[in-house]
């Protein structure tokens, strides 16, 4: 009867489809603390969660779990498995026994292996540990921060990402849901969902050069377990000024945890960034946390978090007024290797050019109370439910998003299918007018216009129509210094002083190389008056007196921080060394030769091609037209006009060799070492990636309030792809969107 009793409520609750959740809390029974970031998951199924800091966790089940085992396991302590059935309709309490070496064992066990040999088969079975082939991982993002001890923002976004496999680390992410509190608006200009999943260390190797093993310094530091598993524990030292520690299985030599410490404030070496003229924003701790997890005989991402510990700082009254935290998790609830299928269109997130809070979802009650999160602490509720229930909150501030269209097409292949997904993709978004060209081994094979350059005229845009291209402009500038260099006429790696006399010593030297990879120090816009100027310049040397004489943010190549400012400057140096103003260097070396006829510099003083485009701002649901700007002070880093068309030119002109050497592009491929030798995205002028093959591309886009650009070169395809927008909010268009056009042009 007991059994009987037992197996009706099991029945009732998993019903047909109904789910429920199996929580409780995870304690030591050493120390009797709750135990955080323990991995929760039901064996063989690729399905699992974490705890949270109390020691609190709670997994989504089915009927179909009903006869599974739980795997609870921590790096220290002895795992333990218990079924699901025993779990069900309770509050559980889960007591992990350490598992602790004495130091004689230690001892004897180091002995086998030194730290660096440990490394080189790190190294030698990372093939075989990291599976290379295609994955999807149903997952959630969270991002809270603490202000002055206080938390007052957070952004849980439920998604589905899909990976290439180990060193082809771009995922392209499908929003599912999010919500959202704001206690106080928090702006910033990137995708930190998007920069989250690229600090994936084990996957993306430019991270650490784990193969230097002399400057890598590696040490041993302890051997700890993992259920019945030893796992060596290896540090890197200071590298050069980061912490990176390593969590091996001593099986397989996998590395299954991954921490990277840098202690800005304990070395006394802060972070700056400048908020405005007399406020700075100082990173004093910096954290990344990465664990895999081994399924079916191979590691798979389980777990990203980055911590920002950071303070604002008063420049004039010498004081700090903010002290804060940033925490931003990544956690996998189920992982998918076999038939994952393809992401919805009309949900992939932009990751470059659009942040989180652009793409929200309106609030779904229903789908959260179901979904597998892990539970808030009782300090996050306290204080977010200050401003009123959470769910109150999370509805009130989903109501601010705009729901999305479905995103279909129904052509199968080939040119059709491009334009339909194109159409979709601009009416989706109501981009009122937008141009997309692409080339494949130097022949234009698209070139489409949608919408209309001019509103209230309904002046249709057409493949002619000229729209700004923004940041693409510091590509062309990066084009023009290399050329300098095959001349003779540049030396990358002497101080832009030798160029350009009228910028003043610094305290570090400051060369063309650190101006092509972000890495000067130089500032980038503080606010909307440094980016909306009224003034005309004549020339890019004349346009550094609204920089030049301000300090760098830090040392160059000791960090890097994405600068248009750095690109005016190197504008200035093409210059001093081409001895003519930059426009026209820009013509006679690129735009002339290319036949780039669309493309020019703005200028309040010439004359501009009379169809250009208009330019409009999301504004409460309306699209207002942007009013006129002058471009002039910025053309070698954004203030370049021109078409899709031209911009394959471009392209193909590079792909081609008619404007660089083959080696000279050959070294846009390369990324260039900064931070003493550790890898950057960011190489000579161009972000550097993957294509969804694996393949090295190239890109680079740009955003404004009123528009918007992106190009892509794939060398090893022969591919050029060029979209233009005139306008910067709710364009969505990226890498991932790119994949589809590519994809639809070889089933053709």
């Amino acid at each position: 009867m007991r059994y009987y009793l037992l197996l009706c409520f099991l029945l009732m609750m998993f019903d047909g489809k109904s789910q429920s959740f199996i929580y409780g809390t995870i304690i030591s029974k050493e120390s009797k603390q709750p135990i955080d970031l323990v991995t929760v998951g039901i064996v063989n199924k690729g399905i699992g969660t974490n705890t949270n800091a109390e020691g609190k966790f709670q997994l989504h089940i089915t009927a179909a779990n009903q006869n599974d085992t739980i795997q609870f396991s921590m790096i220290g302590y002895e795992t333990q498995k218990i079924l699901v059935k025993s779990l069900a309709g309770k509050d559980n309490t889960i007591w992990l026994e350490p598992k602790i070496y004495s130091l004689e064992e230690i001892t004897v066990k180091a002995k086998r292996l030194t730290a660096n040999d440990i490394m080189k088969r790190v190294i030698q079975n990372r093939a075989k540990n990291y599976s290379d082939k295609p994955f999807k991982l149903n997952a959630y993002y969270r991002e809270i921060r603490n202000v002055n001890s206080k938390y007052d923002h957070l952004i849980e976004v439920a998604l589905n990402t899909y990976g290439k496999g180990i060193d082809k680390y771009h995922q392209t992410i499908e929003l599912v849901n999010s919500r959202k509190i704001d206690h106080v608006r928090f702006i910033h200009e990137e995708n930190l969902l998007n920069s989250t999943l690229r600090l994936d260390y084990i996957a993306n190797s430019e991270g650490i050069k784990l193969s230097n093993f002399k400057k890598n310094n590696y040490k041993f530091e302890n051997i700890v377990s993992e259920g019945d598993k030893n796992i060596y524990v290896i540090s890197s030292g200071i590298f050069p000024d980061r912490k990176y520690t390593f969590y091996i299985n001593e099986d397989d030599f996998a590395i299954i945890r991954l921490e990277m410490e840098d202690g800005y404030a304990e070395r006394k070496k802060l972070y700056l960034s400048p908020i405005d003229k007399t406020h700075l924003l100082r990173l004093r701790y910096f954290k990344v946390v990465n664990i895999y997890k081994s399924y079916h005989q191979k590691y798979y991402p389980d777990y990203i978090s980055v911590l920002w510990d950071y303070d604002k700082y008063n420049t004039s009254t010498k004081s700090v007024y903010e002290n804060s935290s940033w925490l931003r998790e990544f956690r996998v609830n189920q992982l998918v290797t076999q038939e994952i299928g393809q992401p919805d269109l009309s949900k992939v997130m932009s990751k470059f050019g659009s942040k989180i809070e652009d793409q929200m979802t309106q609030y779904d009650t229903e789908f959260w109370r179901n979904y597998n999160t892990v539970p808030f602490t009782s300090k996050i509720i306290a204080d977010l439910e200050s401003k009123g229930a959470l769910e109150d909150q999370f509805i009130k501030n989903g109501s601010q998003a705009r729901k999305r269209k479905k995103f279909t097409c129904e052509k199968e292949s080939g040119i059709e299918k491009v334009r339909c997904l194109l159409r979709n993709y601009h009416e989706l978004y109501e981009i009122p007018a937008s141009q997309l060209a692409v080339a494949i081994n130097g022949k234009l094979v698209i070139s489409e216009a949608f919408g209309y350059a001019d509103l209230e005229t309904k002046t249709k845009a057409t493949t002619q129509t000229p729209f700004r291209i923004a940041s693409i402009s510091k590509s062309l500038t990066a084009v023009c210094a290399m050329q300098l260099m095959e001349k003779g006429l540049l030396d990358l790696d002497k101080p832009v002083q030798n160029y350009v006399s009228s910028f003043p010593q610094k305290k570090w030297e400051i060369t063309s190389r650190h101006l092509l990879n972000n890495t000067s120090g130089i500032r980038h816009y503080l606010d909307e008056e440094d980016f909306y100027r009224s003034k005309q310049y004549h020339s890019m040397t004349e346009a550094i007196e609204i920089f030049k004489d301000d300090s760098l943010l830090f040392q160059p190549n000791k960090s890097s921080q994405y600068s248009s400012f750095g690109f005016n400057l190197l504008g200035a140096v093409i210059e001093g060394a081409s001895k003519m103003p930059y426009l026209t260097y820009l013509h006679k070396n690129i735009l002339s030769p290319l036949q780039m006829t669309s493309s020019y510099g703005e200028r309040n003083d010439s004359l501009k091609i009379p169809q250009e485009s208009l330019y409009y701002i999301s504004k409460e649901g309306q699209k207002i037209k942007e009013s006129p700007q002058n471009l002039s002070y910025k053309w070698s880093s954004g203030g370049i006009t021109s078409t899709a068309e031209d911009l394959t030119k471009f392209g193909i002109g590079l792909l081609q060799g008619n404007i660089l050497k083959r080696e000279t592009f050959q070294l846009f491929l390369n990324p260039q070492l900064t931070f003493d030798n550790e890898g950057s995205d960011y190489s000579l002028g161009w972000f550097v990636d993957t294509d969804q093959e694996g393949q090295i591309m190239l890109h680079h886009s740009g955003t404004a309030p009123a528009y918007s650009s992106h190009l892509l070169i794939y060398p090893a395809k022969g591919i050029v792809i060029a979209y233009l927008a005139n306008t910067g909010t709710d364009t969505f268009f990226d890498k991932d969107f790119a994949d589809e056009i590519i994809k639809a042009m070889d089933k053709k």
